[in-house]
């Protein structure tokens, strides 16, 4: 467990936490799969990944996602420090984003999550309406979405 975590910042990532990000990102290659350094880069550039630093200035979590034009935002992908789990930060990360959200007039959140994966329980808790399941590439997903 992560001593001082009850300080937490969310920010906006910055080019220079792209390594993290990625090592992050490759530390969850189970639940993510394999995510490309440049797009990430390309999120980076255009103010969509959010990152959670805690009081060390230490990367223990990130946000991936998209505003859409129509009103949705998508999340890529979510990932939290395997140390640093169960603390809320995934929480503080969607809140975050929601934020975000009504600022720029998007009207509802959407993910799909490998159906294995326990992630899916806290999309449930968190509040997120379970959409169903379709066919991915390699696995089943469930598919979910949060109204703002």
């Amino acid at each position: 467990m992560t001593f001082g975590i009850n300080i937490l910042i969310i920010r906006k990532a910055r080019l220079s936490d792209l390594n993290t990000i990625k090592q992050l990102v490759d530390q969850h290659k189970q639940e993510l799969g394999f995510v490309m350094r440049p797009a990430l880069q390309r999120s980076i550039e255009s103010k969509e990944i959010n990152v959670a630093v805690d009081i060390n200035s230490q990367m223990i979590g990130f946000l991936h996602y998209h505003h859409r034009r129509d009103g949705q935002t998508t999340i890529y992908n979510i990932a939290v420090d395997r140390n640093s789990r169960l603390l809320g930060i995934a929480s503080k990360l969607i809140k975050s984003l929601e934020r975000e959200c009504k600022i720029n007039k998007q009207t509802k959140i959407f993910l799909k999550c490998p159906q294995e994966l326990p992630a899916n329980k806290f999309y449930r808790s968190y509040g997120f309406d379970d959409l169903g399941t379709e066919e991915g590439k390699h696995r089943k997903l469930s598919i979910w979405s949060l109204s703002v």
